[in-house]
């Protein structure tokens, strides 16, 4: 695995996530169910609760003080194709609870999570080149054991999935239209 390129395609990801969190609330806090039962604005908090989490497991791996590690493990079936094509099927699986977005995310507390997901991916990119070498594994709820490369990659293809369901919802002709106050955030209703 090229973990500076993975590492790269995340902060890519990340900076289109900056870009959507300036989009007007017609088309940041829109539900198009056909696509998804998220908001882009709801996307973009799972995808920086799972990077910032996902991440912190590159971490524990790298200071082998994860009480999670274990020396053998391998991911499953599923997992090794995943990483292999790089490409998440869609609706086969939903996300745990500790990475589900809230009802209606404010922008501020998006934009404060993007910053803190940021600075962590930016330190992460500083020490990419020693991913491949750190022993250990750590498991993923369902997907089985992943080295730090593989947690990495997955990381990658995780928020790219979801990056292109944001602009399914996007490419829908029901945004842009008005949104009732109810599904929008205190501060942005009219």
């Amino acid at each position: 695995m090229k973990c500076a390129s993975e590492i790269h395609a995340v902060l890519q990801g990340l900076a289109r996530v900056e870009g959507i969190l300036g989009w007007p609330a017609e088309r940041l806090y829109v539900i198009v169910e056909s696509v998804s039962g998220w908001s882009p604005a709801q996307q973009v908090e799972h995808i920086l609760l799972s990077l910032d989490r996902m991440l912190d497991v590159i971490d524990g791996l790298e200071s082998g003080e994860d009480e999670r590690i274990r020396e053998k493990g391998a991911p499953r079936l599923m997992a090794r194709a995943l990483l292999m094509t790089g490409h998440i099927p869609r609706g086969r699986a939903n996300a745990p609870e500790m990475v589900h977005p809230d009802a209606i995310p404010s922008r501020a507390t998006l934009r404060e999570k993007h910053g803190e997901v940021r600075s962590a991916a930016d330190a992460r990119a500083e020490s990419v080149r020693i991913l491949p070498g750190i022993p250990g594994v750590i498991p993923h709820g369902f997907l089985g054991f992943f080295n730090a490369a593989q947690w990495l990659r997955f990381a990658r293809i995780h928020t790219d999935h979801h990056l292109a369901i944001i602009d399914d919802i996007d490419r829908h002709p029901a945004v842009g239209e008005p949104l009732p106050d109810s599904l929008l955030p205190v501060g942005e209703q009219g």
